[in-house]
């Protein structure tokens, strides 16, 4: 029989996970959620919003009960998602291995540890971006994760997950938080300087253009989305931002700005394609040099 705080949350496309964050809006407390996954795939962002719910709800004294066509049920076991989510409930803790060969283990990384997980990720694509230049990467993970602490008022950490995809030779990264969003981290700013309101579009329009930052501190300058935005060009590939109402389309010639399909969608998540076959090549420091005396 089903009690007065169970509810059944049914996923048939990404629209559908606005019923999550209904769920997260109400702010109940013991809310037993059976989502039935309908999706034909998983993706990073897909992955990242399924783990913020099901911690959240865990938090609160709930739980989650995934029901899922045999295809994906094996796909989340082999990233590690149920050990995940019950293991990062209350702090940080790190799966050190997943049956997956693709995808490195989802991460909720904090201050001390993001700087670990991003050089944990540059030497985990160096596995597969054989000698390939991947400082710019290195860069723009970094800005994202910080850009979590800096600004988003997040109540939960941030999530990274990031899989590659043999078949088209790209490697997807997704960064998450369930914080305020770029729009009102933008507006707050704006409020504060006597400065005119922006509308959300626009406001992220204004996060993504060069030195722009709501938060001037020595480790970020406003270069953050920016540096993203240039990287995604010159890699010739896409990339998104999902924020409070909006979702805007990255593509090498233009960014493309829509309302959120997600109705009620809180914080923020950065998705990524990096093409491989796109990125510069390593350049080897030369050996025939001399110790300066």
């Amino acid at each position: 029989m089903k009690k007065k705080n169970d509810e059944t949350v049914i996923i048939r496309s990404q629209i559908d996970f606005a019923k999550a964050y209904d769920i997260i809006s109400r702010g109940e407390s013991g809310i037993h959620v059976r989502m039935d996954l309908y999706l034909s795939e998983l993706h990073p962002m897909d992955i990242l919003i399924i783990t913020q719910f099901a911690i959240w709800l865990q938090s609160t004294g709930g739980e989650i009960t995934l029901s899922v066509e045999e295809h994906i049920r094996t796909y989340v076991e082999d990233i590690g998602l149920s050990e995940f989510c019950n293991s990062n409930v209350h702090s940080p803790a790190t799966i050190d291995s997943i049956s997956s060969q693709t995808a490195m283990p989802i991460r909720r990384v904090d201050r001390e540890t993001m700087y670990a997980y991003v050089d944990a990720t540059e030497a985990y694509m160096k596995n597969i971006c054989l000698g390939k230049d991947l400082q710019m990467l290195n860069h723009c993970l970094s800005e994202l994760i910080n850009n979590v602490y800096d600004h988003s008022n997040s109540k939960i950490d941030a999530y990274v997950f990031c899989e590659y995809y043999p078949l088209f030779n790209i490697i997807r990264v997704a960064v998450s938080d369930l914080g305020i969003g770029i729009p009102n981290s933008v507006k707050n700013y704006l409020k504060r300087e006597n400065k005119i309101e922006l509308g959300e579009k626009e406001c992220v329009k204004w996060a993504l253009e060069e030195n722009r930052t709501v938060k001037s501190s020595p480790h970020n300058m406003g270069k953050g989305l920016d540096n993203l935005n240039s990287f995604a060009r010159a890699n010739d590939t896409v990339w998104k931002i999902v924020t409070n109402g909006i979702l805007m389309k990255g593509e090498p010639s233009k960014n493309s700005y829509y309302d959120n399909p997600i109705v009620g969608f809180q914080g923020t998540i950065v998705e990524l394609d990096i093409r491989v076959d796109n990125l510069h090549e390593h350049k080897l420091v030369d050996d025939d040099w001399e110790w300066a005396n």
